[in-house]
């Protein structure tokens, strides 16, 4: 089994990407920050999940009433939900109704979700755990605290994404990390003459954070997406 990835390798990598000078005494010598970086890599890593390749994921499910169950925190869809005391796999609701059990007497094997709920059309003990849900989530985010404004502390570090979508991710995080700076610079131009360093539109940064967009659509590209909704 390989080594998992950690964030200080992919920022490595990042460092390169944007030409950030390496081996500065203090973070805030360097042009973009780490906490800019998490926030990219981040984000990045939400696109990845919600456009192409989610994580598979199953829970226990617990209750908050006896037809409501609790959704975890990184649940994006359901793919199934399976239970153990009746051996059987529960199936999706074709037509949903808004936020409430139909009929309070049916036990049928069904469920549905409304907002961040799921309901049933079954009533199950607050103390079930016969219910197993396997789902798409979201990839675990790198996590930081700030103890001062130029100083940073990794909290989490390990990054899950499979191994083949580092690099897309990186020329998506890229593009982010970008994004700030090719707005100040587009403002900044806005008060100039043509003659002086061309329109606002004439903006390096800008077309560098398209050049890292247009990797990460070319990369992603070359993997089939994953068939993941509604339980395909």
């Amino acid at each position: 089994m390989s080594a998992p990835i950690t964030w200080s390798e992919v920022d490595a990598r990042l460092t390169r990407f944007l030409k950030d000078p390496e081996n500065l005494d203090s973070e805030d010598e360097h042009l973009y920050d780490q906490a800019l970086r998490i926030d990219a890599w981040n984000q990045a890593q939400r696109v990845l999940a919600q456009q192409h390749t989610p994580r598979q994921m199953s829970t226990t499910l617990s209750f908050e009433s006896t037809r409501i169950a609790i959704l975890p925190e990184d649940f994006i869809e359901v793919w199934r939900i399976y239970d153990a005391d009746e051996q059987r796999w529960l199936r999706p609701l074709d037509n949903p109704q808004p936020g409430a059990v139909r009929y309070d007497d049916n036990e049928d094997p069904v469920y549905w979700v409304w907002g961040n709920q799921l309901l049933l059309e079954k009533t199950v003990s607050l103390t079930s755990t016969d219910l197993t849900m396997y789902y798409w989530g979201y990839w675990p985010e790198v996590e930081y605290e700030l103890e001062t404004d130029e100083s940073y502390t990794i909290t989490e570090g390990t990054v899950t994404v499979p191994r083949w979508a580092v690099s897309a991710l990186e020329h998506l995080a890229s593009a982010l990390i970008l994004t700030p700076g090719s707005i100040e610079s587009a403002r900044v131009r806005t008060w100039n003459m043509k003659i002086d360093s061309g329109i606002p539109t004439n903006n390096a940064l800008l077309e560098a954070s398209k050049n890292h967009l247009w990797w990460w659509n070319s990369l992603l590209s070359m993997v089939t997406p994953v068939q993941w909704r509604h339980g395909v």
